[in-house]
């Protein structure tokens, strides 16, 4: 639509330039969401191997499908075929239509029981763990490394975290929690613009 309706190629780079700023927040909230629900979910004893299992067939199959529709779409607007190699870091990276964040949050997934027994054995000291998330998350986001890293996990592990503490603090459920969770919110929205 945004390509109609522009004059000239500045207006829609100057839209995109909106679109994209103002959008800056939605990964960082999806991240935060999903360590939210998963600590609802798994706030018991689990299963870890019924805990892969779910989180395999609930963002594998979407993964597979978008990349392979993406991949189909690169392949027909540049009329090339890329080298196996390609393939295979672009599928590893998220790299098909911008799927980065489906690599990331797989990632999450992957240390999440991990981060749950840490949670559970340093519940006192639950600020400090998301101190030291923040930390991890933002000289993850400073340190150049010459490498695409926003789909490492690091990346993702303070809004992760936070959905943890969210949840374990029952804040979303509790109204007197109601500014703690506005300051939460704010968090996210400001990092976001600073970290991605």
């Amino acid at each position: 639509w945004n390509f109609i309706k522009a004059e000239n190629l500045s207006e829609i780079i100057i839209f995109n330039a909106v679109i994209n700023t103002f959008s800056r927040f939605a990964v960082p909230l999806f991240i935060f969401v999903s360590g939210l629900v998963l600590s609802y979910r798994y706030s018991t004893k689990f299963r870890k191997r019924t805990f892969y299992s779910n989180r395999i067939k609930s963002i594998l199959p979407a993964y597979i499908l978008f990349s392979l529709f993406y991949m189909l779409c690169e392949i027909a607007y540049l009329s090339r075929i890329p080298t196996t190699k390609e393939v295979i870091i672009d599928w590893m990276i998220g790299g098909y239509g911008y799927l980065w964040f489906l690599v990331l949050i797989m990632q999450l997934y992957i240390f999440f029981p991990l981060l749950i027994d840490i949670y559970e054995k340093y519940n006192h000291k639950s600020e400090y763990l998301l101190l030291a998330a923040f930390l991890v998350e933002l000289l993850w986001a400073i340190v150049d490394l010459g490498i695409p890293k926003e789909f490492l996990f690091p990346s993702g592990i303070f809004y992760f975290m936070l959905g943890i503490y969210a949840y374990n603090h029952k804040i979303l459920f509790d109204l007197k929690f109601k500014k703690l969770f506005i300051i939460i919110i704010s968090i996210i929205f400001t990092t976001a613009f600073i970290t991605y």
